[in-house]
């Protein structure tokens, strides 16, 4: 009787040891805070990425698209642009995004077509590439401190780690009326992410990272999963190799390169 008593007692001290730990923790949590930390996570003065974009149908069918992604900043301004390198069907589709005045303006170039042409605002719910991400998650996934207000919700444990979990609304226009993600009290990458319907309330994406590892000793989310909800269709990103704060040449970022692929 002795032994099994001091196993319950044990046992009891190591839950409250847990919970106290979970609540200290929640109790510091400031959710700009963790937002701004968030940003600053996934911003580089460059970056370039290697990246195998996989489409899964419902009913397992893969198809899988090799790409590569060049970002930088310019006098504080976010340049990316995508290069499909394989298979043949969509090998030399160029994708442009410029950030402006705190607003993206977008290009894609079709080979097949010979032509390259601007999304519109309309256009930025639309799939991209037949991926489950849209031409406006092409930008980012989270709001940061300038574009919504964020309310703490809780601390949970995801695959092992502690997350904070942050509800985020939109003041700025947006696809989406609210998001929700699990940000690592760690590495402060997002370790999921809920994108709801305007209403507020019907859950349209759910983005959930499988992998994080250090590339070029930097915290990257290496395998993530978005999935459509009212599908089931899944697209997978893959990074393969990341390489930061190294020399891009400007050209690359331009609506030459865009339509040419030469600098």
């Amino acid at each position: 009787m002795k032994t099994h008593n001091k196993g319950k007692i044990t046992i009891l001290v190591i839950l409250f040891a847990i919970t106290f730990q979970i609540q200290s923790l929640s109790a510091q949590v400031n959710a700009v805070e963790v937002m701004n930390k968030v940003t600053a996570t996934q911003s580089h003065d460059s970056a370039a990425l290697d990246i195998t974009l996989t489409l899964i149908e419902t009913n397992g069918e893969e198809r899988e698209r090799r790409i590569q992604t060049l970002t930088r900043l310019n006098n504080g301004n976010t340049e990316s642009i995508t290069i499909f390198l394989s298979p043949a069907s969509v090998k030399q589709t160029r994708f442009l995004t410029l950030e402006k005045d705190g607003q993206d303006e977008q290009w894609i170039y079709l080979p097949a077509l010979k032509q390259s042409k601007r999304i519109s605002s309309g256009e930025q719910t639309g799939s991209f590439m037949g991926s489950d991400f849209s031409y406006a998650d092409m930008s980012a996934t989270t709001f940061s401190q300038d574009e919504a207000t964020h309310t703490y919700l809780k601390t949970e444990i995801i695959n092992g780690r502690d997350t904070f979990v942050i509800e985020s609304v939109p003041y700025v226009s947006s696809s989406y009326g609210k998001s929700i993600v699990w940000v690592d009290s760690e590495t402060y990458l997002p370790m999921k992410v809920e994108l709801y319907d305007k209403n507020k309330t019907t859950l349209l994406k759910q983005l959930n990272t499988k992998k994080i590892e250090q590339l070029s000793g930097e915290w990257t989310a290496t395998v993530m999963e978005m999935i459509t909800v009212s599908t089931g269709h899944k697209t997978q990103i893959k990074i393969s190799q990341a390489k930061y704060g190294i020399p891009i040449p400007s050209g690359y970022f331009s609506i030459q390169f865009l339509k040419t692929g030469r600098i």
